[in-house]
């Protein structure tokens, strides 16, 4: 499967990346803390993230966003 296709689709007539990605590419970017935090709690509240799944892809983004995302899941838990 091509990487890019895994990645990206196309959604009337826009590229799109999921919700996972987008999070985690604008807490690599510098979005603050507390933006990212409310991202990662209303995508697991409306379905459109499983919480494992941002886990894992946090993980790979490195300790600071994983701990970011991390705390964020369990404020959506609470």
């Amino acid at each position: 499967m091509n990487a890019a296709r895994s990645v990206f689709r196309i959604h009337d007539g826009m590229v799109i990346t999921s919700a996972t990605r987008s999070i985690l590419d604008a807490a690599e970017a510098g979005m603050a803390p507390d933006q990212v935090e409310l991202a990662v709690v209303q995508t697991v509240e409306r379905g459109l993230a499983a919480p494992d799944q941002l886990r894992r892809d946090a993980a790979a983004r490195g300790k600071w966003i994983a701990a970011l995302v991390e705390s964020a899941l369990r404020r959506a838990a609470a």
